[in-house]
């Protein structure tokens, strides 16, 4: 069976083993000079022709009554050919059984022993160099790196997400101490000025229970600037309005994310004027309410 093109040799691999257990002479077939086989005196691709004809027959047959009609030479495309004595077929669909996969390694013990931090102070984890202080023998590291491994074969995550979640583990957990959380606040700036993913980093961390999410709430931060300036009493009992508007009551359905903005917004001019004179909406009256009604045109009156 002859190769084509600039594929080493002149014959491919089954021709050639062919060739060194059989004789070369005369083929009985195609009359040419090649290695024949010593019971018919056919070449392996004479013998192949005839093969090819018995399956084509649909049922199991001798060999020799093919053979002898086989009187031309046939040429072939090399390895294309299935043999029915076995062979692993070509291509991804072929019978070549997979290398299973290495075992995992064998969790490491972490124990359970804590000891209990005095105070904590926040952590600067841009100060990372890898060279001096990455350690990659540190159990809660290893432990991580198998876990984010797991997590990005599960999600889908690319080798690059998968990389860089790496990296972003040996800069917050080498050095790292049982007992203390990874805070968002430390975790965010690290993160972020080397490009590396922080909520898939978050993920893995938190499902190790080493992350602390610190981060205030949305409407917490949204209270806290609408209501700067706005004295203690008040801001009490108008936060407690603004949360009810939110999330409901008892008596009360949630209303719509816009609407409370929208009240907060018409009414806080009021609140920041009757701070200036009380310390508790108990003590406005019904002229102070009349009053910021008055002030009031258009859609902003309507509001009020």
């Amino acid at each position: 069976m002859l190769r084509l093109g600039r594929l080493p040799g002149r014959y491919c691999s089954g021709c050639y083993t062919y060739g060194q257990q059989h004789a070369v002479a005369e083929c009985v077939g195609c009359r040419r000079q090649v290695p024949v086989d010593d019971k018919y005196g056919y070449c392996r691709l004479c013998r192949a022709r005839a093969s090819w004809a018995i399956k084509a027959g649909g049922k199991a047959s001798v060999i020799e009554p093919y053979l002898r009609q086989v009187t031309c030479r046939q040429l072939f495309f090399a390895n294309l050919q299935r043999p029915k004595n076995g062979g692993s077929p070509v291509g991804k669909a072929g019978r070549r059984v997979l290398k299973p996969p290495p075992p995992p390694e064998p969790p490491h013990v972490i124990t359970g022993w804590v000891q209990l931090p005095l105070f904590t102070l926040p952590r600067d984890f841009r100060r990372f160099d890898r060279e001096r202080h990455a350690d990659l023998a540190i159990p809660w590291l290893v432990r991580a790196r198998q876990t984010a491994r797991a997590l990005g074969e599960a999600r889908g995550w690319s080798r690059w997400i998968v990389s860089d979640v790496d990296r972003a583990l040996v800069i917050v957990l080498s050095g790292y101490r049982e007992g203390e959380p990874i805070r968002y606040s430390e975790l965010f700036p690290a993160l972020r000025v080397r490009g590396l993913p922080v909520m898939r980093t978050a993920e893995v961390l938190d499902h190790l229970g080493l992350f602390s999410d610190d981060r205030a709430p949305a409407v917490d931060r949204w209270l806290g600037r609408k209501l700067r300036g706005v004295s203690p009493g008040i801001r009490r009992d108008v936060e407690a309005w603004a949360r009810t508007l939110l999330d409901g009551g008892p008596r009360s359905e949630p209303r719509a994310r816009q609407t409370a903005w929208t009240y907060l917004n018409e009414i806080q001019p009021v609140l920041l004027e009757w701070s200036g004179r009380y310390d508790h909406l108990r003590e406005v009256t019904r002229q102070d309410i009349a009053t910021g009604r008055d002030a009031a045109t258009g859609k902003q009156r309507e509001s009020r």
